[in-house]
């Protein structure tokens, strides 16, 4: 079982248990997992034919340091790619503690944005057109939540 700095692995599991790896919020693995998860959904593709957006997420003070992470919609295909990404349509930043409560769903991108939690770069027009695709891949990625841990 791989450890992370400062965080103490757990026993090995014995073999034949059937025990469900959990990925750490904003880890390369849990952005992998979002990537996955986006790709393989046939709702998130049908929801989203013909959309086309770039949102770069910026996370500052996570355990990792700053991450970045991007989601790429083009014509219903949704990917999740971890970096910046030059092309952005909108930059959300935000500090880890207010994107960890908005990954739990404890808070949503409206409040955040009206407490001045989450910053936003890009045309206001451009997440108030796009607004229905941002909560459809928020809804779409739900499951991912189960199987992350958010320590």
């Amino acid at each position: 079982m791989k450890a992370y700095a400062g965080v103490p692995s757990g026993p090995e599991p014995r073999a034949g248990r059937n025990v469900r790896h959990m990925a750490r919020f904003l880890s390369a693995e849990w952005i992998a997992q979002l990537d996955r998860a986006a790709s393989g959904s046939a709702r998130l593709a049908e929801d989203l034919a013909g959309v086309t957006l770039v949102v770069e997420r910026r996370v500052e003070g996570s355990p990792f340091g700053d991450v970045s992470y991007v989601t790429r919609v083009d014509a219903g295909r949704v990917r999740f790619v971890p970096g910046p990404a030059d092309d952005a349509d909108l930059v959300l930043l935000s500090d880890y503690e207010t994107a960890r409560a908005l990954a739990r769903g404890e808070l949503n991108a409206q409040q955040a944005f009206a407490a001045g939690r989450l910053k936003i770069r890009g045309g206001l027009d451009t997440l108030v057109t796009h607004s229905r695709t941002l909560a459809a891949v928020g809804v779409g990625l739900d499951a991912v939540r189960s199987d992350t841990t958010f320590d």
